[in-house]
């Protein structure tokens, strides 16, 4: 793969889970949330962050090396009401929902020519802040670097 951008999978990841995951108010880059105040005007949301890298291979003349790529998608919701029952859409239930229906979106898809299909890597813990639930989940990818 000739490199022009380390981070071209993230927008197509943002149009993957736009036109497969229903029910969202934003979908997006992590950035969006930046000194952004009114969060919850964009909840239920899903936020894209590259995260860590692995490198593997020679890189010596004629060598190549493969980065793994790892993508965390955020899955930001509203706290609901926590009451007891099947039908009852608390928060964790709610981002449950959205989770895998994000998962069955990205799992063996390739984001542009020369990536991998992502693999689904599991979710780190879930964050909570005053008004709002965030449950992460972790994705890899990854491509070939040639050298000269």
């Amino acid at each position: 793969m000739s490199i022009t951008n380390l981070f071209a999978a993230e927008q197509p990841i943002i149009q993957r889970i736009t036109d497969n995951v229903t029910g969202l108010t934003k979908v997006g880059s992590v950035s969006a949330l930046a000194g952004f105040q009114e969060l919850g005007l964009m909840l239920p949301g899903v936020f894209v962050m590259p995260a860590d890298s692995v490198i593997t291979g020679d890189p010596h003349d004629g060598g190549f090396q493969k980065e793994s790529q790892f993508w965390l998608v955020s899955v930001l919701v509203e706290h609901q009401e926590d009451a007891l029952g099947p039908d009852i859409d608390t928060t964790v239930k709610k981002a449950g929902e959205i989770l895998a229906q994000t998962i069955r979106a990205l799992v063996g898809w390739a984001p542009a020519t020369g990536l991998q299909p992502f693999a689904y890597r599991g979710r780190p813990d879930p964050n909570y802040e005053p008004g709002y639930g965030e449950f992460p989940a972790l994705f890899e990818t990854g491509f070939i670097i040639t050298g000269i």
